[in-house]
């Protein structure tokens, strides 16, 4: 069953666990429209709906409504959520009024700050994929890192870094963390693992940091393939600005790992141990995250095997499963959870892959 999360929005909101979202054309009415009107998709799998005097918007389990009539392409419709605080959005069209970019702005409850999260729109309902019964696909064509630069991977549903589930599951990392060898900011390579559009950007650097578009950007990545898929990288130094709706290609070096930084809650730096990737997919009964190492290509895996072989001191190459722990594995071990910290000692499974 899909959970609701409205207490933890303040945090999961910027997870963007986001999936992509595909594009239907309208009906030729013969109008040409001014304004939007109907369904459009945000960030990949959060459906918009413009009706004639109400806005709203679904993301992370939470149903926000906006009231009053849409009659322009620029505007901006708020919104207050108990427990959560006040919501603006701010909409951006263009002319044809079938793309455009979304501002969401929460000013936290009882001075918490605010949370701003960048999106990109399409018309149209958000494409899914039925993984379950379909399964999921090889969609990235490459790495997003250089291996000769890794030292260990971290194991999807571990306890390594914080919880980051979905729909389906809770209290589990459902990512992967890297940590390089060289704990450096300008020294690890990031690339983008596929041909995709960027449906969401912003900051991850605490400290009051104002964005500036290039430094400890999350970078959510929409495949052009793949629309029900959406790839997001963590902690990316750009090496230049990118805008919402632009392309990438796959290969193509976007930056570098962000390594000394300022996270959340601190007001200084400090050296992190590593950066992750999170792959998530829009399926008809919701979000659902799964391991980046089952949607890599043959030859882009292999590249992990090697680096296993060469210089992690294994003696075999190993699989795919090796990086994963199994939701059976990980139910019948859970972990326990306050807010997005993992309590109650030390986790019985391994976090890493070595």
């Amino acid at each position: 069953m899909k959970k609701k999360r409205t207490q933890d929005f303040a945090l999961s909101i910027l997870m963007v666990i986001g999936s992509a979202c595909g594009w239907t054309a309208p009906e030729d009415d013969g109008d040409v429209r001014e304004f939007p009107s109907g369904q459009y998709c945000a960030m990949g799998s959060a459906p918009v709906v413009f009706a004639e005097s109400l806005t709203t918007l679904s993301i992370n389990g939470l149903d926000m409504e906006f009231e009053g009539a849409v009659t322009e392409r620029s505007f901006t419709l708020n919104d207050t959520v108990s427990g959560l605080g006040e919501i603006e959005a701010s909409f951006e069209f263009n002319e044809a009024v079938t793309e455009g970019t979304l501002i969401l702005t929460v000013t936290l409850e009882g001075g918490g700050g605010e949370i701003t999260l960048k999106q990109w729109l399409s018309e149209g309902a958000c494409s899914s994929r039925d993984v379950d019964a379909l399964g999921t696909e090889k969609i990235l064509s490459h790495l997003f890192v250089d291996m000769d630069q890794i030292e260990d991977i971290s194991l999807f549903r571990s306890s390594a870094g914080h919880d980051y589930s979905d729909d389906f599951e809770s209290c589990r990392s459902m990512k992967h963390y890297f940590e390089p060898v060289s704990k450096q900011n300008s020294l690890n390579t990031v690339i983008a693992p596929v041909g995709a559009r960027v449906v969401s950007l912003g900051t991850e650097e605490g400290g009051g940091f104002v964005d500036d578009g290039l430094t400890n950007q999350r970078v959510v990545l929409q495949p052009v393939d793949y629309p029900q898929y959406a790839i997001t990288m963590f902690h990316v130094d750009l090496s230049a600005a990118l805008a919402l709706g632009d392309t990438v290609t796959a290969g193509q070096t976007l930056g570098h790992a962000r390594l000394v930084r300022v996270n959340s809650g601190q007001s200084s730096s400090s050296t992190s141990n590593d950066f992750d990737i999170a792959v998530s997919v829009n399926t008809p009964q919701g979000l659902k995250l799964v391991s980046m190492v089952d949607v890599l290509s043959d030859l882009a895996f292999a590249e992990i095997q090697a680096r296993a072989t060469s210089a992690w001191g294994e003696s075999s190459s190993p699989s795919r499963s090796d990086f994963i722990h199994s939701k059976d594995t990980r139910d019948a071990t859970p972990l326990t959870c306050s807010g997005q910290t993992f309590t109650g000692g030390a986790d019985s499974l391994p976090r890493w892959f070595r």
